[in-house]
């Protein structure tokens, strides 16, 4: 993870913040930069979920809504179990 924060500081898109509690950790943000690269790297994804999905119907997309909020939960369960 530091290898990654380090990468995403070195490119401007993150800045490292003192932790006040623990002097051993910081606390991560994203920059304006970080924030506009965020925001375009959403865009693209919303996109790309979107024609993704454009084959389906509106009962296969409701369908599959469902599918994914039963399997939400059942990972959930899984998971605190």
């Amino acid at each position: 993870m530091t290898a990654i924060v380090d990468q995403l500081e070195k490119e401007g898109l993150v800045e490292r913040l003192d932790e006040p509690a623990d002097r051993r950790a910081f606390r991560i943000r994203l920059t304006r930069a970080g924030g506009r690269a965020f925001a375009e790297m959403a865009r693209a994804h919303e996109d790309w979920v979107v024609e993704l999905l454009s084959g389906l119907s509106r009962k296969e997309h409701d369908a599959l809504l469902d599918w994914l909020a039963k399997l939400k939960i059942s990972a959930w369960r899984f998971v605190h179990e």
